[in-house]
């Protein structure tokens, strides 16, 4: 179903030779795309894998008091942490020496490492390290895919999934299980940080925008509900100039709705469920 599709069936409902599609009809047919699809709930799923880099050694919290030194090797391949404080932090490699002044609330440490890597936290402050980690698996050569610690995996679904509008129940496995720890907050998945594998999500696809420079472009409508789109347009375009029709147009959508409620199915699973509450 195009934009040309909906201007002829919506002209042909309000009986007119054409209608233009003009910002008003845009207006229309976007709020009319918005409302059906929440009513519907229009669903899809989505795949993808987290490839899980857990760390060789981890040390949660480490206190550097003023004028110590506390030094860590780092027998690995790569490494990461978090300082909160005034610190300095010097980092002996084959290769030379780095040294590092930081003064944040959250400054990120990230690096390669040698069988001679040592870090040493020095200075004048009391500082804090957090998650200093050192991980014997990397995944590419940019110093920026070092992971840092942490319990979860955050993911933001919107910048994820394109069409995303919210999720239909926790992520699964490939075998169907939820996964143990995940949960979801608004848009914000998260994933326990050592689970590596698949990961599928269902979740409410929101409406699409349509402009008026895509005329001949497909909207992308599930069959389903195509025939309900023209209804509620037409109800939307002639409210203010033709109550009458528009009533009469908006009560044609509210039952072809009903009917598509009742008699389409949108899913089905095999999977056992205890209507009961006895398992």
């Amino acid at each position: 179903m195009t934009l040309n599709d909906i201007q002829k069936n919506v002209a042909a409902l309000g009986f007119e030779r054409e209608i233009e599609a003009d910002q008003s009809f845009i207006c229309a047919l976007n709020r009319a795309l918005s409302v059906i699809y929440t009513e519907r709930s229009v669903h899809k799923s989505y795949r993808f894998f987290k490839n899980s880099v857990l760390p060789k050694s981890h040390i949660p919290i480490l206190v550097h008091e003023s004028g110590k030194t506390v030094t860590i090797p780092i027998n690995a391949k790569a490494y990461s942490f978090c300082c909160c404080g005034c610190a300095e932090v010097r980092i002996t490699k084959k290769n030379g020496v780095t040294n590092k002044s930081l003064n944040s609330d959250r400054a990120i440490v990230r690096g390669f490492a040698d069988e001679e890597t040592i870090i040493e936290f020095f200075g004048d402050f009391r500082y804090t390290v957090y998650d200093l980690c050192s991980f014997d698996s990397i995944t590419d050569p940019n110093e920026s895919s070092i992971p840092l610690y942490s319990k979860n995996r955050e993911y933001e679904l919107k910048n994820l999934i394109g069409d995303f509008h919210s999720v239909l129940g926790l992520p699964k496995d490939e075998d169907g299980n939820a996964i143990e720890g995940s949960n979801i907050c608004g848009s914000i998945l998260k994933i326990p940080y050592g689970y590596s594998g698949e990961i599928n999500l269902d979740y409410r696809v929101c409406a699409p925008t349509v402009s008026s420079d895509e005329a001949d472009e497909d909207i992308g409508v599930p069959k389903e509900i195509e025939h309900l789109v023209p209804l509620l347009c037409a109800a939307y375009v002639w409210l203010d100039d033709d109550a009458e029709k528009a009533q009469y147009y908006m009560s044609l959508y509210r039952e072809g709705m009903a009917a598509v409620k009742l008699y389409a199915t949108s899913c089905l699973d095999t999977s056992y469920h205890d209507v009961l509450g006895w398992c």
